[in-house]
């Protein structure tokens, strides 16, 4: 049997550990999922760019010969990761789930309810993207009794060591907040940023949201965001 691999809409990195483990009869799960999607009002370009993104980032496993199960929010009148998971689960394919950790705390409840409900097991992953685990600002909330992510930053530079001049910040201050509070000056002159042309995936999206998403924010018409590997690469080499 096989382990169902899940991936949520920020773990598009292919090089977590949920995608470099995988092995053969393993599944990676995509759920477009309505419930979460309208958990919180979105503006409709940021939904067109993370589905986009979600169905661009599927295909290319797909591309790779990996096994993904993708649920889009046509497919279902209601997508949410418990259906899916459930429906699943009586296939009798998965012994067991993982996931990156969810950057999310309701999402991370959410899944382990589910998983908990159904008996099967599931592994969370750390998500190596991140500087610091969760376990190290719940130690620190253990042991003061306010905590300011301010001093829960100068606690990870001071412990790595990073933008440090010994046991000092680098350049005298922990921060320039008060300095970036003030409007841009007019003489400066923002750069223009990479734009690109919906294909047939984001065009397809873009009406799904219109369609399903009707009462979120804003439009999805002059969508010219990065949504594959390659296009968020050359955006980045432009900026830099």
């Amino acid at each position: 049997m096989g382990v169902l691999r899940l991936v949520l809409p920020d773990h598009l990195t292919d090089t977590l550990d949920v995608f470099t483990k995988y092995h053969e009869g393993d599944t990676f799960l995509f759920v477009e999922d309505l419930e979460q999607i309208q958990r919180v009002p979105h503006h409709q370009k940021k939904l067109v760019f993370q589905l986009s993104s979600m169905r661009h980032f599927a295909g290319a496993l797909r591309d790779k010969g990996f096994d993904v199960h993708y649920v889009a929010l046509e497919d279902m009148q209601i997508p949410t990761w418990q259906a899916v998971i459930v429906k699943l689960h009586k296939s009798g394919h998965y012994d067991s789930c993982c996931v990156t950790q969810a950057s999310e705390y309701h999402m991370d409840v959410m899944l382990r309810s589910c998983c908990d409900e159904l008996k099967l097991p599931l592994h969370v992953l750390p998500d190596t993207r991140f500087f610091s685990d969760p376990m190290v600002l719940a130690d620190d909330k253990k042991r003061n009794k306010r905590t300011m992510m301010e001093f829960f930053y100068r606690k990870l530079r001071k412990s790595s060591g990073l933008l440090m001049d010994g046991d000092q910040p680098e350049s005298g201050q922990w921060n320039y907040d008060k300095d970036n509070r003030k409007p841009l000056p007019k003489s400066i002159d923002i750069p223009r940023r990479l734009h690109f042309k919906p294909d047939m995936v984001t065009q397809r999206v873009q009406q799904v949201v219109v369609d399903r998403c009707p009462k979120h924010m804003g439009t999805v018409s002059d969508f010219t965001w990065a949504v594959t590997q390659a296009d968020a690469e050359a955006s980045w080499q432009h900026f830099i």
